[in-house]
């Protein structure tokens, strides 16, 4: 019942997928040659665009389908979701950038096409949100429910059990708990569960096989909890040579080279126009800060960065010395300038860091880089301290809009670290920004 369950559901996304790209399409002609928004201009017709409608169709389903968005996933979070709707919109987009560029089609706007597009990801995001919330709401309640048997004794066993209580809207309700095989094959014949979870220690791993061929027997789905699950990531990604299996330790998102372009074309931008958009404020407070004290305007220091590669960082002097900038700042430190405290308090210091950004030393989210001092003191006393280093480092970053900024915990910055760099995201980015602007400052002195 409930592999029919999912295979209804498939088809429900994929024809609220289409429908999403549709009306998409009809918001996009009303925006851009109906309503007073854009200045009137002779277009080609409505049945003329309608070749940007079928490819926009036939290019999202396929991409939608080749990145198993049609598939039934409960463990998968919403920022899933919403991230493969983003990612697959670009692609589409780009194609058709291509496709009217290689055909000469002059004729049709890009704005049409560009509009259009926004409103797929923009639709299709809240779609699947909606339906991700409902799916939930209806687990919650008792629908649509899988029945797992967990064979196995450990501590891992009992944390899995624990999970399933907790996280009832994922729509997993434990059957029954197995010691050992015994009466597996039994209680699979007589009762309709969907999966075997297999949760055995060391010790007794030699009876998986065993139990792999029972559910196989009995045309039921297993799945391991492994031993070593300790060392895996929370997404695993594997990698093999000839018929041999590798599990990377760590799962790291923008070693991907689509997200890494998507990440570093969105930071320069964005620098770049808030470079431009900022100038009077930059040169306000570079006038400021050279009246304030002696000294120069900027303060420039050697950080480490992507790949543990030293680079040099700017920002504005809030010092009295620049030589005084030596470990972290602390409540009413003496060091710290009259106009050096608002600077620090409103993040305007860092702005100089926009620079950083657009020459790619740095991007606008992740991890805040240290002094070569700190890093190479903290690689000996903090566990996996130098994983922060595998992404570029931000002028803002999820430990510091989580108030770890400043005279904290470095075990707990990292902590918020690691998180961000596993379970990176355009939509975690705009979160960590608008907590940045809109979430106050602790800890900034």
């Amino acid at each position: 019942m409930l592999r029919e369950n999912a295979r209804v559901l498939s088809l429900l996304r994929f024809f609220f997928d289409m429908l999403c790209v549709g009306l998409s399409f009809v918001f996009a002609w009303y925006i851009k040659f109906v309503w007073d928004i854009f200045p009137k201009e002779p277009h080609l017709p409505f049945e003329e665009y309608a070749v940007l409608l079928y490819t926009g169709l036939v290019c999202f389903a396929l991409l939608q389908y080749f990145s198993a968005m049609y598939e039934s996933r409960r463990l998968g979070g919403i920022s899933r979701e919403i991230f493969g709707c983003f990612k697959n919109s670009a692609i589409v987009l780009a194609i058709m950038l291509v496709m009217l560029f290689f055909l000469k089609k002059s004729d049709y706007s890009r704005v049409f096409t560009l509009i259009f597009v926004v409103f797929m990801f923009i639709f299709t995001a809240i779609q699947r949100v909606l339906v991700k919330g409902a799916l939930r709401a209806l687990r919650r309640l008792g629908y649509n429910v899988k029945h797992l048997v967990v064979v196995g004794d450990g501590p891992k066993t009992q944390d899995f059990i624990n999970s399933v209580k907790v996280h009832r809207d994922m729509g997993y309700e434990i059957f029954e708990v197995l010691e050992s095989y015994d009466g597996l094959e039994k209680l699979l014949k007589d009762n309709p569960v969907d999966e075997v979870i297999i949760s055995l220690e060391d010790a007794k791993s030699q009876y998986i096989p065993r139990i792999i061929n029972i559910c196989e027997y009995c045309g039921v789905k297993a799945s391991i909890i492994p031993s070593y699950i300790q060392y895996a990531p929370s997404r695993p990604k594997t990698d093999s040579i000839d018929d041999i299996i590798l599990i990377n330790t760590r799962y790291i998102p923008l070693d991907n080279m689509f997200y890494s372009f998507i990440k570093r074309l969105f930071d320069f931008l964005l620098s770049l126009m808030g470079i431009i958009i900022l100038s009077p404020v930059l040169l306000a407070i570079a006038i400021m800060v050279k009246l304030s004290s002696k000294g120069g305007i900027l303060f420039c220091q050697e950080r480490v960065g992507f790949n543990g590669e030293a680079f040099t960082i700017y920002k504005f002097r809030t010092m009295k010395s620049e030589t005084d900038n030596k470990g972290w700042t602390v409540k009413g430190d003496v060091r710290v300038t009259k106009i050096g405290k608002f600077l620090r308090k409103s993040n305007l210091d860092e702005l100089p860091q926009l620079f950083n950004v657009l020459k790619g030393d740095m991007s606008l989210i992740g991890p805040r880089p240290e002094q070569v001092h700190f890093v190479e003191k903290f690689r000996d006393e903090i566990p996996k301290y130098m994983l922060k280093h595998r992404v570029r480092p931000g002028m803002t970053g999820w430990a510091q809009v989580n108030g770890l900024r400043g005279d904290t915990s470095i075990e707990e910055r990292i902590k918020k670290d690691l998180y961000y760099i596993e379970n990176w995201s355009p939509v975690l980015d705009f979160k960590i920004l608008f907590k940045t602007f809109f979430g106050g400052n602790k800890n900034a002195y």
